[in-house]
């Protein structure tokens, strides 16, 4: 089975063009903690000011994934320290996994699904705030 997940991975990786495919394709990929809803559509052009009292209009983006897709997503949407300890203290640090392991590979099919747009800052160079 080790050697279809390889082949299914490199795949991927090739399907992406413009990703590091080496760089990709030697990332561990371990199993995540739980899955949670998830709505991974946040460009600004999502959200209808006024129209649903801000909330998502495009609920049908609404999937299950891993916690810690969801949390590495949240990661590249905090600013600054402030925005951080508020997300902590109202989520709990307790119940938050660690992303060590997980953040590259998030963040790969974070830039390869667009979920943020065109992004010029490179994903790598955004902060480990979780």
């Amino acid at each position: 089975m080790r050697s279809t997940l390889g082949r299914g991975r490199r795949a991927f990786v090739a399907s992406r063009g413009a990703l590091d495919a080496v760089a990709l394709a030697s990332l561990a990929w371990p199993l995540p903690s739980r899955a949670v809803w998830s709505l991974p559509d946040l460009r600004p052009d999502q959200f209808l000011l006024g129209g649903l009292d801000d909330y998502w209009a495009d609920w049908e983006a609404l999937v299950w994934a891993p916690l810690e897709f969801d949390l590495c997503l949240l990661e590249l949407m905090l600013e600054n320290a402030a925005q951080r300890e508020a997300f902590v203290e109202a989520y709990g640090a307790e119940h938050l996994p660690s992303l060590d392991l997980h953040r590259a590979g998030m963040r790969a099919v974070i830039l390869a699904l667009g979920v943020l747009g065109p992004r010029s800052t490179p994903l790598r160079e955004y902060p480990y705030w979780l």
